[in-house]
């Protein structure tokens, strides 16, 4: 089922601001918080833009509005991101931080221009949904005792393979919080991006050995 998103819907009540960019745009994060996703896509589609969310690592579509709506939004969000005006053949990348509802967050905006218009993904971060142990995470125990075994071990490497916000990073992350701390220094430690043969994406961690 798709998320719920009341952003730019009726079913708030009318207020002297609802129609600015800055409070349309907080309430789009914050529709994106509460279904728990971790990207906010913006694409354009012409005379309409089409904005996705993404759960759990895949997307959903969950509202169309017209082309002005959109690129008030993308107007907000590269202003916010400090970004110049729009390359025609040069993505952009920046970072915004926001506090909503008493948290701070971190944005990371990606601009590419594309045939129909430009279009835009916000990674959304919160460092308090880091901070969990591996354990936390659904795996299966024997997975989870694997990767004890692992971390106990003074060399190899650790790969995490699956789709944009399936939660590679954190699941990398979380592997330093495993029943037996591991015997060498993390922070060491190398988190590479690597290419694999179906085009899925993948991250790995190398370990730099024992610490002596």
């Amino acid at each position: 089922m798709a998320p719920a998103f009341h952003a730019i819907s009726d079913s708030r009540p009318p207020d002297a601001d609802a129609g600015r960019p800055a409070t349309r745009a907080l309430g789009l994060l914050e529709d994106a918080i509460a279904a728990r996703a971790s990207d906010i896509h913006l694409d354009s589609h012409g005379a309409h833009y089409c904005i996705r969310f993404r759960v759990d690592g895949a997307l959903h579509d969950v509202a169309m509005i017209d082309r002005d709506e959109g690129e008030r939004f993308l107007r907000y969000f590269r202003t916010k991101a400090e970004l110049g005006p729009p390359k025609p053949h040069e993505p952009q990348n920046g970072r915004i931080h926001l506090e909503i509802h008493g948290e701070a967050w971190e944005i990371r905006l990606s601009s590419a221009p594309a045939v129909l218009g430009e279009k835009a993904a916000l990674r959304l971060l919160n460092r308090r949904h880091l901070d969990r142990r591996i354990s936390d995470l659904g795996m299966a125990e024997e997975t989870l005792d694997a990767i004890s075994a692992w971390t106990e071990d003074s060399s190899g490497m650790l790969l995490v393979a699956g789709p944009t916000g399936s939660g590679k990073t954190t699941t990398i992350t979380e592997s330093k919080t495993t029943k037996s701390p591991p015997p060498w220094n993390w922070s060491q430690g190398n988190v590479e991006r690597a290419n694999h043969a179906d085009d899925q994406r993948c991250k790995s961690i190398r370990g730099p050995g024992p610490t002596r």
